[in-house]
């Protein structure tokens, strides 16, 4: 499967685009610091991470430290799951073009 095509759940209206970065997820007071973001779009990211610590559904809190701004945190929640790969949904309006943006800008 080609994860930046998407998966069998494809639903989303904006194309994804590359992206090479770290994040780290928390779910509650549980964090995730070896995510590796791999695409993004407008509504959401794909993240390659360790296996088996996440199911669809899942309703996490990502965070971004961007240079001279600092850490800039997004609420996404776990649409589809593939081995490593993870697709995240922003939970807000405009959510991945904020990320974008920032890191971007960085």
């Amino acid at each position: 499967m080609n994860h930046d095509e998407g998966s069998a759940m494809e639903h989303r209206w904006n194309r994804r685009q590359p992206l090479a970065g770290d994040v780290v997820l928390y779910r509650g007071e549980q964090s995730y610091p070896l995510c590796k973001v791999r695409n993004i779009s407008p509504g959401g990211m794909l993240l390659e991470m360790p296996m088996g610590v996440l199911t669809e559904g899942v309703v996490v809190d990502l965070i971004h430290n961007v240079p001279g701004e600092g850490r800039r945190r997004l609420r996404a929640q776990v649409i589809h799951r593939t081995g490593r790969y993870v697709g995240l949904m922003f939970l807000s309006d405009n959510a991945g073009d904020s990320f974008m943006n920032a890191t971007a800008a960085a």
